[in-house]
């Protein structure tokens, strides 16, 4: 179930594929004072090495950093996930993604 955000709240977010699109979306949600990017998701280590520092530099907190999309979408206090894999990834993590009941970006 989603979490309605109070006025006060931050919305939880991960990012699946912070590379090219999904750093795009990465800058822009770590700037936002309503967002919490709880955690950052690829298959390539040093991509995700790179997302976990952006996050951490910029907010000076830690996003979980994990391989497996799965692991996101289990997280309940996760509200929403972008999506910003290869083309041929997004229909079926989206699938999971709506599944597990997240608000999704693709």
């Amino acid at each position: 179930m989603v979490r309605a955000a109070g006025p006060n709240e931050r919305i939880q977010v991960g990012i699946i594929g912070p590379g090219g699109r999904g750093s795009s979306h990465l800058a822009a949600l770590v700037e936002r004072q309503d967002v919490l990017v709880s955690h950052v998701c690829d298959v390539d280590a040093n991509r995700l090495a790179a997302a976990a520092q952006v996050v951490r530099d910029k907010t000076g907190r830690e996003a979980r950093a994990v391989k497996d999309l799965r692991e996101i979408l289990d997280d309940t206090s996760v509200d929403a996930v972008f999506i910003a894999t290869p083309d041929h990834w997004h229909a079926p993590a989206t699938i999971l993604a709506c599944a597990a009941g997240k608000h999704v970006y693709v």
